[in-house]
């Protein structure tokens, strides 16, 4: 591309020795070549810190900032401040990328007139399997890509990694250092709020690994209870400033209160386990009557967010049986 402008990718680097030298490889090969890659050690007590500084040493692209442990939103955080490309990409330091990752999409956004663009994603699990999470070659009002985003519904992702971000639509917009989890949803819907056009590039361009430890991948966690916070922000967003998107966004609250009851109930015991998280889990759900959910998810999901809620014993034996099966 001719007379490219300076492009920031923040890394946020914690405990990834063994597999940090392929997410920077993937960075450094990059076709587009004007980058800021700001590394941030996010206190890693490993041989990261090491390689970081190795990596410093071999491109001069690169910028290593040392930091006390601040969790993930605090590394992304320190990242953007100390941005000063006029695009900035995130990329996880266990993940890597196509070699034209960032040129593809930021030629997608400049010929489309977007301000921001994602592309789809190669999930990569550790038995070997790949999942593609697809999307459409395309342009996206910022508008329908927020409601997309809040009913989860495929057209749009919540993850901040997949996207470029033209730097002026996140001016200040930061990440909720309050969350240990989800903190991605409410920065993009941010986002989001600050765009008018969006743009998608149906090629897989990001791999991301799935991790057996990983919160993502695994069943229940107190942890993922962070989730339904983020959810709360945004509501609490669209009340103060965004009227149009309460609805949208209290049917985004249900459905993670939703997706977190099926993890909980598929959990040996799990309603007696954590009692206060089961509780809050349903008080969630019911932020919208059955007639708003099948209204805006469909008459199958919202008569199976009403089993869940009322007959949660019995939809609780039907999702094991279910795993069980899918095991044997």
């Amino acid at each position: 591309m001719k007379n490219q402008q300076l492009l920031s990718v923040i890394v946020p680097v914690y405990q990834v020795e063994d597999r940090i030298n392929r997410c920077l490889a993937a960075i450094v090969k990059q076709t587009y070549s004007n980058l800021e890659i700001i590394l941030v050690d996010d206190g890693s007590t490993d041989r990261s810190p090491e390689i970081c500084d190795l990596w410093k040493q071999r491109d001069i692209r690169i910028r290593v900032i040392h930091q006390e442990n601040r969790g993930l939103a605090g590394a992304r955080d320190t990242g953007l401040d100390a941005a000063t490309g006029a695009y900035i990409s995130f990329i996880d330091s266990d993940d890597w990328v196509e070699p034209d990752f960032l040129e593809t999409m930021l030629q997608k956004l400049t010929a489309t007139g977007s301000q921001l663009a994602e592309c789809a994603v190669c999930q990569e699990f550790e038995t070997g399997e790949i999942r593609i999470l697809s999307l459409p070659d395309g342009v996206i009002r910022s508008k329908e890509a927020s409601e997309h985003l809040l009913k989860n519904d495929g057209q749009v992702y919540s993850f901040v990694w997949n996207k470029l971000f033209l730097a002026s639509v996140i001016g200040k917009v930061r990440f909720a250092r309050e969350l240990r989890y989800g903190e991605d949803t409410p920065f993009v819907w941010e986002a989001f709020q600050n765009c008018t056009v969006c743009c998608q590039v149906g090629k897989p361009l990001y791999h991301y690994v799935m991790r057996g430890d990983s919160l993502v991948s695994g069943g229940f966690s107190p942890r993922k209870m962070a989730d339904l916070s983020a959810a709360g922000l945004i509501l609490q967003r669209c009340r103060q400033a965004f009227p149009e998107q309460i609805k949208p966004a209290e049917i985004h609250l249900s459905l993670r209160g939703y997706y977190l009851l099926r993890q909980l109930l598929c959990t040996p015991h799990g309603a007696e386990e954590y009692p206060e998280e089961y509780q809050k889990i349903l008080c969630a759900i019911k932020q919208i009557s059955f007639r708003t959910a099948c209204r805006y998810l469909g008459i199958r999901r919202g008569l199976i967010m009403q089993l869940a809620v009322h007959r949660t014993a019995q939809y609780g034996r039907i999702l094991r049986r279910k795993a069980e099966k899918a095991e044997s």
